[in-house]
């Protein structure tokens, strides 16, 4: 079903032209809090969700504004 959301939604999703950026940060900044879990340091789980909203928000308002 979610593919079939994807695939139905494509042409949507494309008009935003930095959410794709704003997915790759968001997965490097996911990876460095992974890296960080591994070596001992201690992060709070609430720190990735955050960081995921604030990341894919900036890049979706960034590509809203550029629509406008």
């Amino acid at each position: 079903m979610l593919r079939q959301l994807t695939v139905g939604n494509i042409n949507t999703i494309k008009k935003y032209i930095y959410l794709k950026n704003g997915a790759m940060y968001s997965i490097f900044a996911l990876g460095i809090v992974m890296l960080l879990n591994a070596f001992g340091v201690p992060v709070p789980e609430w720190v990735s969700p955050i960081i995921t909203f604030v990341i894919v928000g900036f890049f979706f308002w960034k590509s809203r504004m550029k629509l406008e």
